[in-house]
């Protein structure tokens, strides 16, 4: 398939816009069952791949593969495996604190919005909350369409 050298290169910030590119494609083709398999792919090469990277690069390594997985799930009109990856991302978002920071004078808004389902932990500046906090309306309505 492709090695560590290629697979690193597509988290470098050097290519950052061939992966821009690539989701492009697949959205304007909709590929979607095609981009699937290529985020499956990637979480496969990552776990292969990860221990050669800082915890702030798998970090945001995962949080990319899986924000493309859903979203391709969500494209493909495929609701059902969304709304059950989306509970396994989140569970291990949370196991293993991937998430982002935000100020103390934001908490009243964001746990008001949802994000205390989302806590990480609280940092010296305020507190983290998973990655997906970001993208759980789009989670609620596709829980809506389902009923």
């Amino acid at each position: 398939m492709f090695n560590y050298e290629q697979y690193s290169q597509l988290f470098s910030n050097k290519t950052y816009y061939l992966w821009n590119q690539l989701w492009q494609i697949i959205n304007y083709t909709k590929s979607y069952r095609q981009g699937i398999e290529i985020a499956l792919i990637l979480q496969n090469k990552f776990e292969e791949y990860r221990f050669n990277f800082s915890e702030k690069e798998q970090n945001n390594q995962i949080r990319m593969i899986c924000t493309v997985y859903l979203n391709m799930l969500d494209k493909a009109d495929l609701w059902e495996d969304y709304l059950n990856n989306w509970e396994i991302i989140k569970e291990n978002s949370i196991k293993y604190k991937i998430g982002d920071e935000y100020i103390n004078d934001s908490r009243s808004f964001h746990f008001s919005n949802g994000g205390e389902d989302f806590f990480l932990e609280n940092t010296k500046r305020g507190f983290r909350l998973s990655f997906l906090y970001g993208l759980h309306h789009r989670k609620d309505l596709i829980k809506y369409k389902l009923e």
